[in-house]
């Protein structure tokens, strides 16, 4: 009886042990001049992240662990970031490269690493050129008159609609993959909710089964809430002086219901545009109300007197936990709504010169 019980136990440490073992990801790092100190690996577990806390010595790190399944990891330290895809499994991934060079450090011994390398070799070159329109001498060249400013905006666009081609390519040639999976995810932080919506519908059964999977799912419901073409949700927040503004009470009216920050630098970049935005067409039924994901009322009101925003503010202070935020499924700011005289959603994200341009195709001159 005992020999027997002996047996078992052996058989039960030998299956566990295997199974562990099999399940078990390292990831090793060498990172040239990474100074002695603790860096943190985040993982998704679900619809929020386990953060570890890794040991550095002479640049060199190692992290152990159970990983159910291949998801988008993000490894911080003192003063950079990089994400990188882990895989399942008795994977051994290595980071290898230089504290000085973040974007060459180099990751291998993932297969889904593999994936997002094809995929960011695919469109480099067109991120190399939306990046250059940005350059500070060519932004202010291409602002200068209407002409140029209409020749830079075509020129974005077309960039633009070059890199959602090579990403809904992507997703389409390899639908279970954790790198379709996160490019989607990413994607409905700043599109529309039909196209992203369509891109999910040609996951796998198994991508969308996932816990990225099911991350998006759950986005999607919120995002098909203020999809284009749907009526305005309404709301009740406080203004910078505390009392409530209901954006129902626009009705009649074209409305630009813009989401920003005063902290939220590329924000405070495009307020110039929607302030000329407004002047145009403030006299001809439009305005704009902003929703402000601060949470110090001093910094928001400052950088309201700073950009020199004359429509009416709102916000709760909670910054992204901010509950109209949540209700329009903002995850990424800037954002904005165009929404028309009826209430009906028209437009989203409108920035540069799309927002001029959109407001002379509904208003005219």
């Amino acid at each position: 009886m005992k020999k027997s019980l002996v047996l078992i136990a052996a058989i039960f440490f030998f299956l566990i042990t295997t199974v562990f073992a099999y399940d078990t990801t390292r990831i090793v790092g060498n990172i040239v001049g990474l100074k002695d100190s603790v860096i943190a690996l985040s993982i998704p577990v679900l619809d929020s992240s386990k953060i570890y806390k890794v040991e550095v010595k002479n640049g060199m790190f190692e992290w152990k662990g159970v990983v159910s399944q291949p998801e988008r990891a993000f490894l911080f330290m003192k003063t950079h970031y990089m994400k990188f895809y882990i895989d399942t499994g008795n994977a051994l991934i290595h980071i290898d490269g230089n504290a000085d060079s973040i974007s060459h450090i180099r990751v291998t011994g993932s297969k889904p690493q593999n994936e997002y390398e094809l995929y960011s070799t695919s469109v480099e070159g067109a991120f190399n050129r939306y990046d250059a329109l940005y350059d500070d001498s060519v932004y202010k060249a291409a602002h200068k008159d209407k002409n140029a400013e209409a020749i830079w905006g075509n020129k974005r666009s077309a960039i633009l609609s070059e890199i959602n081609e090579k990403r809904k390519e992507f997703i389409l040639a390899h639908p279970s993959s954790i790198v379709s999976l996160s490019l989607i995810e990413d994607k409905e932080r700043t599109d529309d909710f039909y196209s992203v919506d369509s891109l999910y519908n040609a996951l796998s059964l198994y991508a969308q089964q996932t816990n990225a999977g099911k991350r998006i799912a759950k986005k999607l419901e919120v995002l098909k809430r203020s999809a284009i073409g749907q009526p305005f949700i309404d709301f009740v927040q406080a203004d910078t002086s505390g009392c409530p503004v209901r954006l129902s009470d626009y009705k009649g009216k074209y409305v630009l219901l813009d989401f920003w920050a005063s902290w939220c630098a590329p924000c405070r970049a495009e307020n110039p545009n929607i302030l000329s935005a407004y002047h145009l067409y403030k006299n001809k039924n439009f305005t704009v109300l902003a929703v402000s994901l601060d949470e110090d009322l001093n910094k928001w009101k400052k950088a309201i007197e700073e950009d020199k925003m004359p429509w009416e503010q709102v916000s709760d202070l909670k910054g992204f936990k901010n509950s109209v935020a949540k209700t329009y499924g903002i995850s990424a700011i800037p954002c904005n709504f165009l929404i028309d005289a009826n209430g009906i959603i028209i437009a989203k994200d409108l920035r540069d010169v799309a927002l001029k341009n959109k407001l002379f195709e509904v208003l005219g001159k």
